[in-house]
C-alpha cells in the first residue's frame, strides 16, 4: 500500500506458467494453467480474492475439457465487465467472474495451425468499441516444412464474432517473435516482431495499424 506495507504474501506453484492478470475493481487475481515448456497441454484459469485486507481465496477454477490446446496467451480483463479472456489455438474464451463461459470464438481452423506451426501470443481490449485484438504468429523454425505467418485476429468482447484478419507480411521461411501489441486510443495498434535466429542477424521490425474499428 501507501505506506509501504506489504498486504499479502502467498506462495502457488507455478504450474508451468508464469501467466496472471488483475482485476483492478473487483480486487481479482486470475491465472491461466498450462506448462509453457510444451506447444500443447491442458489449460485451465482460475480466479482468486486479493483483497487489501490480505485475504486470499480461490472463488473459481475452470478446465477446458476438450483435450489438448496450443500455447496460450496471457489473460487479459476487462475493467467494465470483469470478464477475463484468454485464446488457446483455436479458441478465445471470454470467462465471467463466476469461472463460467460467456463464449467461444473459434479464431482459426485446425489445418491452418498445422500448416503454419501456429500460436496465439498475447492479446489487447478496446473497451469502446468493444474489440479484442488477438496476435497470432508461426512458432516454425528456419528450414521445416511449415511456413511462417504472422496476423492479427479481432472479434466482438460481447458475443465472439470474429470480425477480421489482418495478415501481416512476413518472409515465408523465417522464424517470427512477437511481441505484445500497444494499443493507443481507439484507432492505433503498434505491433512488433524479430525475424531470424539467434545468434545470427536479427531483425526488428514495427508497424503500426490504424482505423482498427
Amino acid at each position: 500500500n501507501g505506506a509501504d506495507t506489504r498486504l499479502l504474501n502467498v506462495t502457488m506453484p507455478s504450474g508451468g506458467s508464469r501467466y496472471y492478470a488483475f482485476d483492478r475493481f473487483h480486487a481479482r487475481i486470475v491465472k491461466a494453467w498450462q506448462n509453457g515448456s510444451q506447444l500443447v497441454g491442458p489449460l485451465a484459469l482460475s480466479g482468486w480474492d486479493a483483497l487489501p485486507s490480505g485475504d486470499f481465496a480461490l472463488l473459481w477454477h475452470w478446465t477446458q475439457p476438450q483435450g489438448d490446446f496450443v500455447k496460450c496467451t496471457p489473460p487479459v480483463i476487462d475493467d467494465q465487465s470483469g470478464i477475463t479472456y484468454i485464446a488457446s489455438l483455436p479458441y478465445l474464451f471470454a470467462i465471467d467472474m463466476r469461472g463460467i463461459i460467456v463464449w467461444q470464438a473459434e479464431l482459426v481452423s485446425q489445418s491452418e495451425i498445422k500448416t503454419f506451426n501456429l500460436f496465439s501470443t498475447c492479446l489487447a481490449l478496446n473497451p469502446e468499441p468493444k474489440i479484442i485484438y488477438i496476435v497470432l504468429a508461426s512458432s516454425s523454425p528456419v528450414h521445416t516444412q511449415h511456413s511462417s505467418a504472422l496476423f492479427i485476429a479481432t472479434a466482438h468482447l460481447d458475443t465472439g464474432t470474429v470480425l477480421k484478419r489482418i495478415n501481416i507480411d512476413v518472409p515465408s521461411n523465417i522464424t517470427i517473435t512477437p511481441n505484445c501489441p500497444m494499443l493507443i486510443g481507439n484507432d492505433m495498434l503498434y505491433i512488433s516482431w524479430l525475424e531470424g535466429n539467434f545468434p545470427n542477424l536479427v531483425h526488428l521490425n514495427i508497424m503500426v495499424l490504424l482505423h482498427l474499428t
